[in-house]
């Protein structure tokens, strides 16, 4: 059997990168469901403000939607974290 290396383990970004798509997902499917229900709401009450405001949740979670998928391609968006350093460098004491 192998010894375990020195130092810390080298974490991996993707449960972190997960969560914020969990949050992202969360954040764009609420708002779209509270806009539906405001729609629904406002049709069975023939109110055209309801109607509207609805509408213009549902359409304002759909671009919100865009711009997360949008940002989350780009590169600007890659962070650096200093856990998925190289190796050698894990291996000495950080103060």
């Amino acid at each position: 059997m192998t010894a375990p290396l020195p130092g810390r383990p080298i974490r991996s970004n993707a449960p972190q990168k997960l969560e914020k798509f969990h949050v992202y997902i969360l954040l764009v499917l609420g708002i779209a469901f509270i806009g539906a229900g405001v729609t629904a709401l406002g049709f069975a009450t023939a109110s055209p403000g309801a109607v509207g405001l609805g509408a213009a949740a549902v359409v304002a979670s759909g671009l919100i939607a865009v711009y997360f998928a949008l940002a989350g391609v780009s590169p600007m968006a890659i962070e650096s974290d200093p856990t998925d350093a190289p190796l050698y460098r894990a291996s000495r004491p950080r103060f």
